[in-house]
């Protein structure tokens, strides 16, 4: 074969893989714009806390819940902020449990609105790894009496 042969099946290969990536990539962001939608609008609250609890992520429902707007809530405490004094320690075990044995659990809280009210919540959550292979939790919520 001829070096301009050789040189042509070469660009070729390059420009397939590349369109490989490329329809790849398209799929990927598709996909994340669906799971964005998703997250912004279920019809429970989802809230993704950090390592140390800290809020990184509050969707629409989780607003309309306990009535705090995402600006006013990331970088907190998730038990500081929702949960009684009393409850505090358990629910830490609750999230460590979850993060540190990467298991489901499930719990019933009293949980604090914005404006002082108490809601007995359902909350389910799971462990995530976030970005850099941090260990986060997913805590899903709704009210089951108010």
């Amino acid at each position: 074969m001829s070096l301009s042969l050789i040189n042509f099946i070469g660009l070729i290969v390059i420009l397939g893989l590349a369109a490989l990536v490329w329809i790849r990539q398209r799929s990927l962001q598709r996909y994340q714009a669906q799971l964005t939608t998703l997250f912004r609008h279920a019809p429970i609250a989802i809230i993704v806390v950090d390592e140390q609890a800290r809020i990184v992520e509050w969707n629409n429902q989780a607003q309309q819940i306990f009535k705090w707007r995402t600006q006013e809530v990331l970088g907190k405490n998730i038990i500081e902020l929702l949960a009684e004094p009393e409850e505090h320690e358990n629910l830490k075990r609750i999230l460590d449990s979850v993060r540190n044995q990467q298991t489901t659990v499930r719990s019933e809280n009293r949980n604090r609105t914005k404006h002082g009210n108490i809601l007995l919540c359902e909350w389910l959550n799971a462990p995530f790894t976030g970005q850099h292979d941090a260990r986060q939790v997913i805590c899903m919520a709704r009210p089951i009496e108010s």
